[in-house]
């Protein structure tokens, strides 16, 4: 919503953008839903048997399957732009102004794969309070990003992807390094 704030500051278009792209890549995005919501049943499922091994071989795997569906959904989504946003507007203006951005947008996704797989995960080893306060905590400093990035740089849209992709960054870095911290200690 803060976001969206940002965006419509920006003017018609660039709000008609952002919601047609985030109607985009949330289709693009499907997949990783679904490895997400199976890792976590599978870790979930490993923690309660104390299997190590499991544990750090899910997620692996899951992030190899993700990142290989979504390069391939966003590979296509990028070339063939025009017909993709043609399926849900007719505005023509619209469509091109699109165009140039979703590359970006969809490029942004590739940090929030291992975000949404750690995230998951760390739901599994029973760390959702955890998960709960890192994600605020980077949320509002992501707040302040993506502000800099859309009104000091002149970037306007470019920015608020590059801001949402530093943060997918930092979550998933920083989900990632409690999982690795929490199996390791779960090993011992």
């Amino acid at each position: 919503m803060i976001i969206t704030s940002f965006v419509t500051g920006m003017g018609v278009y660039y709000a008609a953008a952002y919601n047609l792209i985030e109607s985009i890549v949330a289709f693009a995005f499907m997949p990783v839903y679904a490895y997400s919501g199976a890792t976590l049943m599978l870790v979930g499922q490993s923690y309660s048997k104390k299997e190590f091994v499991k544990l750090q071989r899910f997620p692996k795997i899951s992030i190899k399957c993700c990142i290989g569906i979504f390069l391939t959904i966003a590979i296509l989504f990028s070339f063939f732009s025009e017909s993709v946003c043609g399926i849900i507007t007719n505005d023509t203006t619209l469509i091109e102004f699109t165009k140039r951005i979703l590359p970006v947008a969809l490029g942004m996704q590739i940090f929030n794969i291992g975000n949404q797989i750690f995230k998951y995960c760390l739901q599994g080893v029973e760390r959702e309070k955890w998960v709960f306060i890192y994600s605020t905590g980077i949320s509002c400093v992501s707040c302040i990003i993506i502000y800099y990035f859309t009104t000091y740089t002149n970037l306007q849209l470019y920015g608020t992807y590059v801001g949402l992709g530093i943060t997918y960054f930092l979550l998933g870095i920083g989900s990632y390094l409690k999982y690795r911290k929490v199996i390791k200690v779960y090993k011992k």
